[in-house]
């Protein structure tokens, strides 16, 4: 069923096509004539002087001023038809904006995106967004928004919410100086058309009624949509809600370069990623106590609050099991001076069960070829002790619906092992940015009601353990 205010709309956007098309064609007329006009005179005064046309065939001279005329002709039309366009701008009433905006809303097929400053027109709008979720029920529609809503705006957000529509508020950027973005069904069609529309100026316009333009600039040629569409990817990773990514795995297979190849990619706008740095790089040491410190950190680390995208450089279970083994060969040296290590292991694993909670995505970093090495701190018996533990967590996590991810490196092939695993690492983001933004919280409007906090469960122990050499 096609909604007849969509009816109406088109009928408008016709008819304000065929009044620019009108205005076009007048504002060529003038240029076009005139330019033909000046072609002629220069034409007859070389070809036509003696009153009847002559061109000398066997003349250079004469082919190259024809030549001439003709390049000059079709240069003139070239940019006159450009410049007359002026990027399909067209200046237009409120109502018109709104009627514009709900034929762009109504023939979408798979997605909207709006980016736009406040939500002082959702109220308005209310109706036809959830009529339009009605008749497109797989229509993918995301608003953009900047400013803090009101109680009144949150609690029209929490109804539209429940219709599938997503809200993200952002940072504000400067490429958007003041103008609303509207994008349609981008995913499928890298070359669609952006529309662009903005409040003129009222001190620049004769009268007092509101006017904005509306212009649809080319998805191929208009420079700011790459910035928008990176915008838009960046803030579907973000949401509304913090996503951690741990990323894992043995020394010196290349989880520091993957993670710098991500941040290139995610970091724009900047200040939206952060980055934990592997702790271990602080110490440098073999010892038991500094492995202690080390995942106390991580501990804190992993109970970062805010809403940014964090990634983290080894997680408490790599330090977990570094602490374990090492605690393992100390105590087979020094027997008596040890407290019962399985104790601390089960003590210490509930603490990293509850820390690796907050992980959003866990990803393992394998390299076959450093896997024999030996390194400065860790030998490659640790490391392949260490590497299979962490297969058997990885197996863990996934059990309790948690997402995982498993990239391989090769050192034969690094560049283009790293940018593979780079893109399997961000698309992993923006799958777990899409359930969760799903499953997020309501706006809160009162916040003297607070739910009480539900139980955690007891972690369950697993058993990781150091084979003796």
């Amino acid at each position: 069923m096609v909604p007849s205010n969509y009816k109406k709309s088109k009928e408008v956007k016709k008819k304000l096509e065929k009044e620019k098309n009108f205005s076009d064609l007048k504002d060529l007329f003038l240029p076009v004539t005139s330019y033909i006009g000046s072609l002629i005179t220069i034409f007859s005064l070389k070809f036509l002087s003696s009153g009847k046309f002559s061109f000398n065939s066997s003349a250079i001279f004469d082919w190259l001023f024809l030549v001439f005329l003709l390049f000059v002709l079709y240069a003139g039309f070239n940019t006159i038809s450009k410049n007359s366009s002026k990027k399909n701008v067209l200046v237009v009433s409120k109502e018109n904006l709104e009627h514009l905006i709900t034929v762009e809303r109504f023939e979408a097929e798979n997605s909207i995106y709006s980016i736009c400053g406040d939500l002082s027109w959702l109220e308005r709008d209310k109706e036809e967004l959830i009529e339009l979720t009605k008749v497109k029920k797989n229509l993918t529609i995301k608003i953009l928004y900047t400013s803090s809503a009101n109680p009144k705006t949150k609690i029209l957000m929490n109804e539209l919410i429940t219709y599938g529509i997503d809200f993200i508020e952002y940072e504000n950027f400067e490429d958007r100086s003041k103008c609303n973005y509207l994008l349609v069904d981008q995913e499928t069609d890298s070359a669609k058309a952006i529309v662009i529309y903005k409040k003129i100026d009222s001190s620049s316009t004769k009268t007092s009624e509101e006017k904005f333009t509306w212009t649809v600039a080319s998805g191929v040629e208009n420079p700011s949509l790459a910035f928008v569409k990176r915008f838009i990817q960046l803030n579907d990773v973000i949401s509304n809600v913090p996503i951690k990514v741990g990323i894992c795995g043995v020394n010196n297979v290349g989880k520091t370069n993957l993670i710098k190849a991500c941040e290139k990619v995610l970091s724009s706008p900047p200040n939206m990623v952060k980055i934990f740095d592997d702790e271990f790089e602080n110490y440098k040491s073999t010892d038991v106590y500094s492995n202690v410190t080390i995942l106390h950190k991580q501990f804190a680390k992993q109970q970062f609050r805010g809403n940014k995208l964090c990634i983290y450089d080894r997680t408490s279970i790599d330090n977990y099991l570094y602490f374990k083994c090492r605690a393992s060969i100390d105590n087979e040296k020094n027997e008596k001076n040890y407290p019962k290590v399985e104790k601390i292991f089960i003590d210490y694993y509930e603490e990293v069960n509850k820390t690796m909670e907050e992980l959003d995505l866990l990803v393992m970093v394998v390299n076959e070829n450093t896997n024999e090495v030996d390194t400065t701190f860790v030998n490659s018996d640790l490391k392949k002790q260490v590497n299979t533990d962490l297969v058997k967590y990885m197996k863990h996590f996934k059990n309790k619906n948690k997402p995982t991810l498993t990239v391989s490196i090769q050192s034969n092939n690094f560049e283009e092992s790293i940018t593979n695993a780079r893109d399997q690492v961000c698309s992993a983001i923006r799958e777990v940015s899409n359930l969760k933004s799903k499953s997020r919280i309501k706006f809160p409007v009162d916040k003297t009601k607070n739910d009480k906090p539900k139980e955690s469960k007891r972690a369950t122990l697993i058993s990781l353990t150091y084979k003796k050499k």
